[in-house]
């Protein structure tokens, strides 16, 4: 499975990961699916209280960096993931 770097997002003070994932058959390398997937996170105190999964989850994609200069940088707990 190849997954693009995530992207993430303020919605409603929930945090969004999105990425996009890329199969492929072992014999081939050929592909076999791709899809959109995203994760909405709700955070407490910096601790993950609340995970939706969103398969096939698609929306308004904004960079990283666009993301910290709109909204003042991603929590606590996720900036050294970026």
């Amino acid at each position: 499975m190849e997954q693009a770097g995530p992207e993430f997002e303020d919605i409603e003070g929930d945090l969004i990961a999105r990425t996009h994932e890329i199969a492929r058959w072992r014999e081939t390398g050929e592909v076999a699916y791709e899809r959109d997937f995203a994760l909405r996170l709700t955070l407490d105190d910096e601790r993950i209280v609340r995970i939706v999964v969103m398969p096939g989850a698609r929306g308004p994609r904004r960079s990283i960096a666009v993301h910290r200069r709109t909204n003042g940088g991603l929590p606590q707990a996720y900036a050294r993931h970026a």
